[in-house]
């Protein structure tokens, strides 16, 4: 960028305007000692004097003028464009990118706001060129119309303005405030954008954001809870909730560069209610010992598309608690993860990265072994939120029998109650078990060993 010397009126490079003070003063300095050597050989009177203090001044106020003017517009202003040109070309790589896409209605508001941003500066930009120049300015440096009406001619006109006093700390302040604006605005054309299944926003969709979105979905963590960019990446199917279905497109674009795999274009979105599909729970066995009572669960799935990923939220009433999990014969490498998402209430998430079917399409698909314990007062184990995915990613909702909505459950479970002691092998009792050999005697009176 070069600037025009003041002085010489050559054009130079911006550095040079650091030095624009130093000519300045350097050229005040010749005036006055020519004055001064004038005054030795000529008498001066002080009208003369006045008359040349004038002139000095009058040239400080214009090479000053000058210079804030060529710093405005080679400097400040040409900044500022270069900023709001670098969001611009950024903004619409990112647009025209295959893979590269903006949430809700962010890509209409960027726009908007490089719009302004290039509007601003133009009404900046004139701003500085009319004050500077004419010392007149038609309007603000928003754009808007000061012209005042002539009282004589009735026609509006533009108002005179002092470019150092008025111009220039007002361009200065609203300069400042537009590249503030600029710098976030190439932020957020970048930060906001995202792969569509790149969850974790390293610009690549790997098993890393398969892993992501099953970590949101065990920890029931909703669509707004995380960054802009990251919620609608994993929200592949675009329902803003983070299911199965959105693992099992993830694991499509990973497999086959295609979220939809070998499904039809436009396959995604609402959950589909199945009317003939039903989930029960079923109390397959219980178990009473000197550790409490556990009871066995079978969660049963009947269904008739293949699915090869599903979730469900189990519900325990107080003095419950899950001891395990396991998927049946049913599970076709599928990996069972569980976890406690507050207030009794349990995710579980059945998938496979590799997208594979459960075996069979009835019957018991997971197992799950709950302790009882003496504060258990009542209370029904249900299970809702049910969700399966097939291998394209489209979502299925399952309710229990009937397809009336309700969660289905089990209830009649008792507390433990028997009253078993722990001896020792010495005969002296104990509160609990300890390494070595436990004698175990029930209520009954017989008693067996128990090796720890």
């Amino acid at each position: 960028v070069k600037i025009q010397d003041p002085v010489t009126g050559e054009f130079v490079d911006v550095e040079y305007r650091n030095n624009q003070y130093e000519v300045i003063s350097a050229t005040i300095k010749t005036e006055l000692n020519d004055l001064a050597a004038s005054h030795d050989n000529i008498a001066l009177t002080a009208k003369d004097l006045k008359g040349a203090t004038d002139e000095v001044s009058a040239s400080i106020v214009e090479y000053e003028k000058t210079i804030k003017y060529d710093e405005a517009r080679h400097c400040w202003l040409t900044d500022l464009s270069q900023s709001i040109y670098k969001a611009d070309a950024d903004f619409n790589a990112n647009i025209s990118a295959s893979n590269v896409k903006y949430g809700g209605n962010r890509e209409l508001e960027l726009r908007n706001r490089i719009n302004d941003l290039r509007n601003a500066y133009w009404n900046a930009y004139w701003y500085n060129e009319n004050a500077s120049i004419y010392g007149l300015i038609w309007r603000d440096i928003d754009g808007n119309d000061v012209r005042v009406e002539n009282e004589s001619t009735g026609e509006k006109e533009a108002i005179k303005i002092n470019y150092i006093k008025e111009a220039w700390p007002t361009l200065e302040a609203k300069i400042n405030t537009l590249r503030a604006e600029a710098e976030q605005l190439a932020k957020d054309v970048n930060e906001l954008a995202y792969i569509e299944g790149d969850a974790d926003n390293d610009k690549k969709v790997t098993v890393n954001d398969y892993s992501t979105v099953r970590n949101w979905i065990l920890t029931a963590t909703a669509f707004e809870d995380v960054s802009e960019s990251q919620r609608y990446a994993g929200d592949v199917d675009g329902n803003k909730q983070f299911t199965v279905a959105d693992m099992t497109k993830i694991s499509n674009i990973i497999f086959y560069g295609d979220k939809n795999g070998a499904a039809p274009a436009g396959a995604k979105g609402q959950l589909t209610v199945v009317d003939n599909d039903e989930i029960t729970l079923v109390k397959e066995s219980e178990e009473t010992s000197v550790f409490g009572k556990t009871i066995r669960v079978a969660v049963n799935v009947a269904h008739n598309v293949a699915f090869t990923a599903g979730q469900f939220d189990v519900k325990l009433p107080e003095g419950m608690k899950i001891a395990s999990q396991s998927l049946t014969e049913r599970g076709n490498g599928h990996e069972l993860l569980c976890n406690e998402i507050g207030n009794g209430l349990y995710r579980m998430v059945a998938a496979t990265i590799d997208n594979t079917k459960f075996n069979g399409r009835t019957g018991a698909l997971v197992l799950i072994d709950v302790e009882v314990s003496g504060s258990y007062t009542g209370g029904e184990i249900s299970v809702s939120n049910v969700i399966f995915s097939d291998a394209n990613g489209i979502s299925y909702s399952i309710v229990g029998p009937g397809n009336d909505g309700e969660t289905t459950g089990i209830d009649g479970v008792t507390a433990p109650t028997v009253k078993e002691r722990i001896y020792s092998i010495g005969g002296q009792m104990k509160k609990a078990l300890k390494k070595g050999i436990n004698i175990i005697v029930g209520e009954d009176g017989k008693g067996h060993k128990v090796v720890k």
